[in-house]
């Protein structure tokens, strides 16, 4: 690509850098490290899912299998729940709608053949890991 070219994208990326959706999610991504209980909350999460999927390694045969997978589903519902989070994961979507619509527009623009994947179209299956860039 030419330099003019990637001068373009730089200033698309500064522009959705200065979007509020960006700004909101970087914002609660600080509150969220310096906020003890929400960091105890992703600490519960953390270890409930390790030890889910330390059962699971064991198909159904796992003794405490449902119960690990009740303490995941509970830990997952206090974390998502906490408002800091739900602000975070909020702005999160909003930004990825963004760059969802982006990446489509220009794929379409290149070629109607191209297929683009959005993270929107297919169901989020990861935990919270509240990680963003440091600005």
């Amino acid at each position: 690509m030419n330099q003019e070219t990637m001068d373009k994208v730089y200033r698309l990326v500064d522009e959705i850098k200065n979007s509020a959706a960006y700004k909101t999610m970087l914002h609660r991504h600080r509150e969220i490290e310096k906020d003890n209980r929400v960091q105890t909350l992703i600490a519960s999460f953390k270890k409930a899912e390790a030890n889910y999927n330390e059962a699971q390694k064991r198909g159904g045969h796992h003794p405490d299998l449902k119960r690990y997978k009740q303490e995941l589903s509970k830990a997952k519902a206090k974390l998502y729940n906490h408002p800091l989070v739900v602000e975070y994961k909020e702005a999160e979507k909003t930004l990825q709608e963004q760059l969802d619509t982006i990446g489509t527009k220009l794929a379409a623009a290149v070629s109607k053949r191209i297929r683009v994947e959005t993270r929107l179209s297919s169901i989020d299956k990861g935990g919270l890991s509240c990680t963003t860039e440091k600005a």
